[in-house]
């Protein structure tokens, strides 16, 4: 099986004529923005699965992989992280898509034809960690001075304060 671009031809599906249809498919996703920073897609997304044929719809599950490139929060410095997650989503006909209940997400069916780049895209969104880091261990920068604490300390001088004993400080 050839790997195809993010559309998939299901009429085949969609007439009864067979239950499921294996789905391989190389799909370039461009970069974009999340909470102000940029996510960067490397590789193209491999994504191989199965379209299955319900009442309701096309059921696509499956597998994909990507690796992407985001700026640690703590460093400010790009790294690159592999992304491999399952789904499961439900495509529809425009018809079926009021029968459901309302807060059930669907992807539409179009001139027979689903279109894996939206479900993609949303699933690499929602793997995107809320603050991308390095490493488990960055250090992150001096506030004062900006050095990158991973790579060796800086000079300023750190001002300890004991919290239990100490009242707030007042700013004047």
């Amino acid at each position: 099986m050839k790997p195809s671009k993010s559309l998939i031809n299901v009429s085949s599906l969609l007439k009864f004529e067979e239950q499921f249809l294996p789905v391989k498919a190389e799909i370039n996703i461009e970069s974009f923005e999340l909470g102000g920073a940029k996510v960067e897609v490397v590789s193209p997304v491999f994504f191989k699965g199965l379209a299955r044929r319900l009442s309701k719809g096309i059921q696509v599950e499956g597998h994909f992989e990507v690796e992407l490139s985001l700026i640690c929060a703590r460093c400010l410095k790009k790294f690159k992280l592999n992304v491999s997650e399952n789904l499961k989503e439900l495509f529809t006909l425009s018809e079926n898509r009021a029968l459901l209940a309302e807060g059930v997400e669907t992807y539409p069916i179009e001139a027979e034809k689903i279109n894996l780049t939206p479900m993609i895209k949303e699933q690499i969104v929602l793997a995107v960690p809320f603050k991308a880091l390095c490493s488990e261990g960055c250090r992150g920068l001096c506030p004062s001075c900006g050095q990158d604490l991973n790579l060796g300390t800086c000079t300023c001088q750190k001002e300890s304060v004991e919290v239990k004993s100490h009242p707030l400080k007042r700013s004047k």
